[in-house]
């Protein structure tokens, strides 16, 4: 590096920032007219960094967000790169910018840990501003030196044309697009403290400058590499070590977690379910998050499972807990049901049924529905259950059949045989239940649930069966209200489809009842007449 001399005012293109500009400008068309995700372009994340990716320090730097943000920089190298190089010379200029692009991503690595991609030369940008900065005050070391300054015409344009470069973004991308507030003044701050350290109005001090670099950008990036503090990076170490099957090492990482982070959501869980302790799990605040509510769910389920004989209120208390939980399928619940059956703890499986069927309730989810439909007919039909017990639960079944009976819809998309499948799974319930609501005195609500479903299944089956279908629902709906509008409806609705279908039996009984109350055919047709063509 050569001793600084004061900047000149002439600016001429420099082939050294030139060939960044190129190279900056071809990779990041390549990305954008390719068609390349940020991931295959080599951008920078936190968590491919955390997996030994260091060289994406140096693609990531070359890829920008967009054409706009490839511009600001371009414009602002062009205008640095003049009175930089004048200075320092073509070898200084570079070692700042690239010294200084590292510096930024420590700096955003360190300031936050949120799992985005960083792109982009800024803050190797920004480090020749400040690099310019303390060169204009080594030579002028007064304030108004400073603002006289043949250069300060220079600094104040990059400063608005970056501002300006925040705003549009802003403005235009609202939330979707992030500005790296910490890269820009990471680099900043380098190129401004190395400049200090490194240049004076005596002349050159190469060991103070190596000190800065050490400092400044080094040991920073070293550290964002491998922050053991940060519990994102344990986290994902401990994901990897579950991965790769080293679980002592995946439980070492979530007890430093738990060391320097008491009361982490992720480790409570992974600690309690690992070491069978759900004290881990006392006082923690209510999850957030998919990861956190599915690991600690994961963590209470496995802890009542296996505590559903030896310490069956235990389990019972740990089970309840789960209801806390934001964020859990259903099927969690299910699964926990049939292993709890098989361990022979029956009060637990019904209450995590129960459960399920809330949270089913909220997702409205119609293959959850069928999944539980079986267990839970199965129950309803059980021997030895009281009249009203045993309906409470045909009820409960009769709920689950009517939301797993919405994948029969066009929305659900299924195809001809999974559909054919749901079909006859809920004619069979619906069969089922008609038993169980045939009790004395009969259940009304029950009858007029069952008309409901074997009406959705009539208005989206795929079978012959439709009429058949509609005339049992007539037949539901006619014994819990005794007659009716609703009822008549019905028996029109299955006379036709009787007719359209060719099932004649279908036809004849919807026919007759429909004489036999007084209630005319429908198009004014009467009893023997042939069909309109």
């Amino acid at each position: 590096m050569s001793s600084p001399e004061p900047p000149p005012v002439r600016r001429r293109l420099d082939r050294l920032a030139l060939s960044v500009v190129l190279l900056c400008t071809i990779v990041t068309l390549v990305a954008h007219f390719e068609w390349r995700t940020p991931e295959q372009m080599g951008a920078l994340r936190p968590d491919n960094f955390w997996r030994g990716q260091y060289w994406r320090l140096l693609t990531t730097v070359l890829l920008h967000g967009g054409l706009v943000h490839l511009a600001v920089n371009s414009l602002s190298l062009y205008f640095l790169a003049a009175p930089v190089r004048a200075a320092c010379g073509r070898g200084a200029m570079l070692l700042f910018l690239g010294a200084g692009a590292v510096a930024g991503l420590a700096a955003s690595l360190l300031w936050e840990s949120e799992n985005y991609f960083r792109v982009g030369i800024s803050g190797g940008v920004v480090s020749l501003l400040g690099l310019l900065i303390a060169l204009e005050w080594a030579f002028s070391r007064s304030v108004r030196g400073f603002l006289r300054s043949r250069n300060t015409i220079v600094i104040l344009f990059i400063v608005a044309l970056n501002a300006g470069l925040a705003v549009y973004i802003e403005r235009h991308y609202g939330a979707s697009v992030r500005l790296d507030h910490a890269a820009h003044i990471g680099g900043l701050a380098f190129g401004l403290l190395a400049g200090l350290a490194t240049y004076t109005r005596r002349g050159l001090r190469p060991l103070r400058g190596a000190i800065a670099f050490l400092l400044l950008a080094v040991l920073p990036i070293a550290y964002a590499a491998h922050p053991f503090r940060n519990p994102d990076y344990l986290v994902l170490q401990a994901t990897i070590a579950e991965g790769a099957g080293d679980l002592g090492a995946a439980e070492d990482a979530y007890a430093q977690l738990w060391k320097i982070r008491p009361g982490h959501p992720i480790a409570a869980a992974r600690l309690a379910l690992r070491r069978d302790d759900p004290g881990y799990l006392e006082g923690l605040s209510a999850p957030v998050g998919r990861e956190e509510c599915y690991g600690r769910l994961d963590a209470l389920l496995s802890l009542a499972l296996s505590r559903a004989t030896s310490a069956p209120e235990r389990a019972q208390e740990l089970l309840e807990r789960t209801r806390e939980i934001p964020l859990g399928p259903p099927q969690a619940w299910i699964a926990f049901a049939a292993e709890a059956t098989a361990r022979g703890a029956p009060s637990l499986a019904v209450r995590a049924q129960e459960i399920a069927l809330t949270r089913l309730a909220e997702t409205e989810s119609w293959p959850v529905a069928a999944a539980l439909l079986d267990p839970l007919l199965s129950r309803a039909s059980q021997p030895g259950l009281e009249g009203e017990e045993r309906r409470r639960h045909a009820r409960t079944a009769l709920g689950v059949a009517q939301r797993a009976a919405a994948g029969l819809g066009s929305g659900a998309r299924l195809d001809r045989a999974d559909h054919a499948r749901l079909e006859e799974r809920l004619r069979d319930a619906g069969l089922l239940l008609e038993t169980l609501a045939a009790t004395a005195p009969p259940a009304e609500d029950l009858l007029e649930g069952l008309s409901a479903l074997w009406s959705r299944l009539a208005d989206n089956s795929e079978s012959d069966a439709i009429g058949a279908y509609r005339l049992r629902a007539a037949r539901s709906l006619e014994e819990a209200l005794g007659g009716g509008e609703r009822v008549e409806a019905l028996f029109r609705g299955a006379y036709l489809d009787g007719r359209d279908c060719g099932d004649g039996a279908v036809e004849a009984a919807a026919r007759d009842w429909l004489l036999a109350h007084g209630v005319p055919l429908p198009h004014g047709e009467l009893a023997g007449e042939e069909r309109p063509g």
